[in-house]
């Protein structure tokens, strides 16, 4: 063997112990001779304008079943999601849905999903009042901080709000815009100079908050009010919102919510009088009270049928005062309410019983979003206020075990009033 063929061999042999002794020479891993599986991501189509925060149009890919498909979604979804609608047209399918941006990037890596579009909005569609007292903004409103801002599409015309009240309402103040007018005073005579007059200032304050122009939610509703004292006066005014309201359903296809800003010791009359009136067809909204107490104790805020508002602050936190409990179903503002008062004045109080027709004041505009001769019942209104809500409020103390529409139980997050129709 020459030299050079020694040196070669000897030289072959040094470099060869030494990637065996630095590990190089072991058989490779099997992956490193693939490429990296490419994780799936489906196409993101944010809205340039008019986006709707947190809101997405999910297209599914052909030939998904959309109920199937959400079988296993909906066990992705956090309190904050929630699955608005869902479509199939032809080979086209699927869903429109409140997201989280957790959420949203989750769904993305769905091979089900063809691509995910931001909602958008039509603004000639609406109307924006800017600014807006506090209590108007959170209604359209999702997330804090809170703008200045109050969006609306209905506006509630050809809704009548029946306002009970003890001290009745000055309909001639301006903010009404003679959309207010008496059913009955059931605490002075005619012929006295109080008859049909508000001789307190507080059903005036509720009322501008359910539909006056600057004030209101719903702001081309009607307003028809009662003056009473006592129980039995209470129950006359139910009696005759509810005949009140066949005749004019009759006449003009109207719909109607009762705001019942009151709260008295626990009465079944009452309790029963309230009840029959949700199964003659009407909405009715009450005030939990502001002992704070368990509104189980207290009515109408007791009665089985009816929707029960607490006050929340402007911060998303239960009003120290408010009522609560199983009886309670959802909070509204009701602390520092700026409103109508007497003599085309304003001024601003705070209790239930202003967070109350807030509520009222969505629910008539939710109704004015129907023909006049389909009327959702009671029933469905109030269920469909429960799952429009934010779950906002954790106020520490038990309720209903109401679901949202998610099936996500209400326990400890209350819902918080939210109805955003633009």
């Amino acid at each position: 063997m020459s030299l050079g063929i020694r040196i070669s061999y000897f030289v072959a042999s040094f470099l060869l112990l030494v990637s065996y002794c630095n590990g190089r020479y072991a058989a490779p891993k099997k992956h490193d001779f693939h490429p990296q599986e490419e994780v799936y991501q489906a196409a993101l189509y944010e809205a340039t304008t008019q986006g709707i925060e947190n809101e997405y149009v999910v297209v599914l890919q052909v030939g998904t079943k959309v109920e199937k498909h959400l079988e296993i979604i909906r066990r992705l979804l956090t309190r904050d999601d929630k699955i608005l609608n869902t479509f199939t047209i032809q080979k086209f399918t699927g869903y429109d849905a409140i997201l989280t941006k957790t959420t949203l990037e989750t769904l993305r890596k769905n091979k089900e999903i063809q691509y995910i579009e931001q909602s958008t909005t039509s603004e000639d569609d609406c109307t924006t009042q800017d600014p807006a007292q506090w209590g108007l903004v959170r209604t359209s409103t999702r997330d804090l901080p809170l703008g200045t801002a109050y969006k609306y599409k209905n506006t509630g015309e050809g809704v009548v709000v029946y306002v009970i009240e003890t001290g009745g309402v000055d309909t001639t103040h301006t903010e009404f815009e003679g959309r207010a007018s008496w059913g009955k005073d059931y605490v002075s005579l005619p012929g006295d100079p109080n008859y049909q007059k508000a001789t307190k200032d507080h059903g005036t304050h509720v009322t501008g908050i359910a539909i006056s122009k600057t004030y209101g939610v719903a702001k081309k509703a009607k307003a028809v009010v009662f003056k009473f004292k006592n129980t039995g006066q209470i129950i006359k005014a139910i009696e005759f919102s509810i005949d009140h309201h066949k005749k004019d359903t009759n006449k003009n296809k109207r719909r109607a919510v009762i705001n019942m800003s009151t709260s008295t010791p626990t009465s079944k009359a009452l309790n029963t009088a309230v009840d029959s009136a949700v199964d003659e067809g009407l909405v009715l909204i009450a005030a939990a009270g502001n002992q704070n107490q368990d509104a189980c104790d207290r009515s109408p805020a007791s009665a089985s049928k009816v929707i029960t508002v607490m006050n929340s602050e402007s911060d998303d936190t239960r009003a120290p005062k408010s009522n609560f409990g199983p009886c309670a179903h959802l909070y509204a503002p009701g602390t520092g309410i700026k409103s109508t008062f007497r003599n085309n004045t304003t001024h601003t109080l705070s209790g239930t019983s202003m967070a109350a027709p807030h509520v009222a004041g969505v629910v008539a505009r939710y109704l004015s979003s129907f023909p006049p001769n389909q009327q959702p019942t009671p029933a469905a209104v109030k269920q469909w206020l429960l799952n429009s809500a934010l779950l906002k409020i954790d106020d520490g103390f038990p309720t209903k075990k109401l679901k949202t529409g998610n099936g996500v139980p209400v326990t400890q997050l209350k819902p918080l009033l939210h109805y955003y129709d633009c």
